[in-house]
């Protein structure tokens, strides 16, 4: 049986580009009431300049889903779109809000960590 977990200094590891790094952004927002709106839109127009302003990134762009739960990943399209580009080799990092704009539960954060890695 082979070892899944990654060692300390394998974690620590930094990849070295030559190229500039392809960045993606994702943003989730739960629901579509309208103190969230602001938020969505806060949001991407802070990851919209973030994306440009750093000259050693490239942007792969800013992946969202409005008014969906994180609980439910089979219908969060953004997410899904986002995930198929990583897993195609466009993009090399994603900036979020938080964590738990990524994933609400363990199970499903440590499934995307493990497709991340992979």
């Amino acid at each position: 049986m082979s070892n899944t977990f990654l060692s300390q200094s394998d974690f620590k590891r930094t990849v070295h580009h030559t190229d500039k790094l392809r960045v993606a952004a994702y943003i989730r927002v739960s629901t579509d009431e309208d103190d969230q709106e602001n938020s969505f839109e806060v949001q991407k127009a802070y990851f919209e300049e973030t994306l440009m302003r750093n000259n050693a990134w490239t942007s792969a762009g800013v992946f969202s889903d409005y008014g969906m739960t994180g609980t439910q990943k089979k219908n969060r399209t953004g997410f899904n779109r986002m995930m198929r580009k990583c897993t195609e080799g466009k993009i090399d990092r994603i900036l979020c809000k938080s964590i738990s704009r990524l994933a609400r539960n363990t199970a499903d954060f440590i499934r995307t960590l493990d497709t991340l890695h992979d």
